[in-house]
């Protein structure tokens, strides 16, 4: 039985610590919240609080999952494309799973497991484990995750890149390297589909990625059937109408260029008269009744 748990006092940040991703756990909440799966909150001091730390509920099954491998108790660490995963990233995903064990009454070592999510390929962490004798095996029948036992803790490495283009796993594909030929595939697949709401988010994560991208959607839609193409091209022009307003602000001038491409009545499509009125100065609302009144006399 384990002595009466006291809470660790809260510490300052370390400031040489990436942000953890926010979308990553933002996806990750949702995502394993509508299989049943539990967050766990903790109050670990900042500089070791857990990117996430995932409960699963006695008798919850997820065998048709990615998550079949999990544990009761999964401490998560993510490493995005930018952000290697490093022996540093494994001692403090070490430490949260030993302070979660020493402050929480259900946890066990063998019902908890260490989970490093990584966007690349882990190979320099990999060649530094196996230097100090913790060498990660590849699991044969999921060869996107990797095993280690150290110590009392088991360890996991998945590597999203690696992972299958598959419905389950949509949405750790996320994160796969954006310059990578499988975040390529899987933004292409996501457009075959017709998933609109994973593009928004893949649009939103990796903006400049995804106008490259456009090019090769453009190529998609030859394949689409008439009906497909416009819910598409419609999904499509709701994504992007709040990044051209930014863009407009940002660069008023080529803006400008670019609606001057516009014929008069794409322009002014879908606007009433009261809007197209607003923004006018008094001297154009003077040329615009004078414009009028000659057009009125002409058709007398």
């Amino acid at each position: 039985m384990k002595q009466e748990k006291i809470k660790p006092d809260p510490t300052q940040p370390n400031p040489a610590r990436l942000r953890p991703d926010p979308a990553f756990k933002a996806v990750t909440r949702e995502f394993t919240k509508e299989l049943g799966i539990e967050t766990v909150e903790t109050e670990f001091p900042q500089s070791v609080r857990a990117d996430l730390i995932l409960n699963v509920p006695e008798g919850l099954v997820l065998k048709e999952t990615m998550f079949r491998f999990f544990r009761r108790f999964n401490i998560i660490e993510f490493k995005g494309q930018n952000n290697q995963l490093t022996e540093e990233g494994f001692v403090i995903n070490e430490v949260r799973t030993n302070l979660l064990y020493l402050y929480n009454e259900e946890a066990r070592f063998e019902n908890m497991l260490n989970l490093l999510v990584s966007s690349r390929f882990p190979q320099r962490f990999f060649d530094y484990m196996e230097a100090h004798q913790c060498k990660f095996e590849q699991d044969k029948a999921q060869p996107w995750l990797w095993r280690c036992q150290v110590g009392l803790q088991e360890v996991v490495v998945i590597v999203c890149r690696d992972l299958p283009l598959e419905q389950p796993y949509y949405e750790w594909l996320l994160f796969a390297p954006s310059d990578s030929q499988k975040w390529r595939d899987f933004v292409k697949m996501l457009a075959r589909e017709g998933n609109t709401r994973l593009l928004d988010m893949a649009r939103e994560m990796r903006p400049k990625e995804y106008e490259f991208m456009l090019i090769e959607l453009k190529e998609l839609l030859e394949e689409y059937t008439p009906d497909e193409r416009k819910d598409y091209l419609k999904a499509w022009f709701s994504a992007v109408t709040c990044e051209l307003i930014d863009y407009a602000k940002e660069a008023p001038e080529e803006w400008s260029q670019t609606l001057a491409k516009f014929t008069a009545e794409q322009r002014l499509a879908g606007i009433t008269p009261e809007q197209r009125l607003a923004g006018i100065t008094p001297e154009e609302r003077q040329q615009l009744l004078e414009l009028l009144a000659k057009d009125d006399k002409k058709a007398k």
